[in-house]
């Protein structure tokens, strides 16, 4: 009599608890099932980021702390093809420009000349909330019309000419 009442609580408390461990199975399977959506939205939203940035109609180079690039966009990649990411700046763009662009004379915008075609370089920091940092260069196409800043290449009165 006693192993019957027994088994008995033993059976209940066994449904009570896959009752349990089936809600919190459901649970967590609504929980996947919205993180996987957010991934897969995130993964959208980066994609058209990326994409977005590719095509802005100017030269953009994103460069981490140690000098590798990590980003460029399209009209970078037409001027400077070496600058993919996991390069290093100094090697994918010409040495002078990215020693230029790196030094605290960028801290203003710098006029240059490359490929024929004028620029106006900058550079910006980068503090990610991943914790990446680096700098975004930027290179603004000049009209022949905007005047240079005073920066000279070698004394000369031009701005720097980098090809």
């Amino acid at each position: 009599q006693e192993m019957v009442q027994e088994n008995v609580l033993l059976n209940q408390q066994n449904r009570e608890h896959a009752a349990r461990l089936q809600e919190m199975n459901t649970q967590l399977e609504s929980l996947l099932g919205q993180k996987t959506d957010r991934i897969a939205r995130d993964e959208a939203l980066i994609g058209a980021a990326q994409e977005a940035f590719f095509h802005v109609p100017a030269p953009l180079v994103g460069v981490d702390d140690n000098g590798m690039v990590v980003l460029a966009n399209g009209c970078a990649l037409e001027l400077w093809p070496a600058a993919l990411p996991g390069s290093e700046l100094a090697e994918a763009l010409p040495a002078d420009l990215a020693a230029c662009l790196l030094s605290e004379a960028a801290a203003a915008p710098l006029p240059l000349e490359i490929g024929g075609r004028r620029y106006l370089g900058q550079r910006q920091r980068i503090d990610s909330r991943s914790g990446g940092t680096g700098w975004l260069l930027t290179f603004m196409p000049m009209t022949p019309a905007e005047p240079t800043l005073p920066l000279q290449a070698a004394g000369t009165g031009s701005p720097p000419r980098l090809h």
